[in-house]
């Protein structure tokens, strides 16, 4: 069985290892979070966080939510993270698209004049019609449950336009992705 109740241990270790970057352990506190399943840990003026220590932090923290109570450094911390999750979702949609035959020769964003071409682009890319499961709204591509219907019949088509949005918008940087959730499409008649 699965305690509910995080061991401990878990929070020293984290204390510890944030105390070893050289933080103040008197400016730290830190909560288990039943909704994420992990520790939230805050970081406050009192530890004596500077920049220098936001590589250790991110490796100390294993993972848990981390919030500065300084706002440039929790503005610096996230930029990190955010830079690391963008590089890994590259990396992982860029070897989808290999696999799938689709690396070489897909659209560029910088290719085209409006948003609406590059997706109809894409979508012409991974076999669909231009369409026929991606629409734009105020700049941003969405993916809407109704046109999704007919990419349930053939999930792997479905699977290379995410990974082609995904890693058009990791790559542009200008590009937005959204969906349209379910409640959209159940009140409309």
């Amino acid at each position: 069985m699965i305690s509910d109740t995080p061991p401990a241990a878990q929070e020293q270790v984290l204390r510890e290892g944030l105390v070893a970057c050289g933080l103040n352990a008197a400016g730290i506190s830190m909560a288990y979070d039943d909704l994420v399943r992990g520790y939230v840990i805050t970081i406050a003026s009192a530890a004596g966080a500077k920049p220098e220590h936001l590589q250790c932090i991110e490796t100390a923290a294993r993972g848990a939510d981390v919030a500065f109570e300084d706002e440039v450094l929790d503005s610096a911390f996230t930029e990190r993270r955010f830079a690391r999750a963008k590089a890994l979702w590259l990396a992982e949609t860029k070897e989808t698209l290999r696999k799938r035959g689709l690396l070489e020769g897909l659209p560029k964003r910088a290719d085209f004049s409006s948003v609406e071409e590059f997706a109809k682009a894409l979508e012409r890319h991974c076999g669909f019609a231009a369409g026929a499961v991606l629409r734009v709204r105020n700049g941003e591509v969405a993916f809407w449950p109704e046109n999704m219907r007919q990419g349930k019949k053939d999930y792997e088509r479905l699977a290379a336009l995410m990974a082609a949005v995904t890693y058009a918008t990791a790559e542009s940087g200008d590009f937005k992705i959204g969906f349209v959730g379910n409640e959209y499409v159940a009140d409309r008649p």
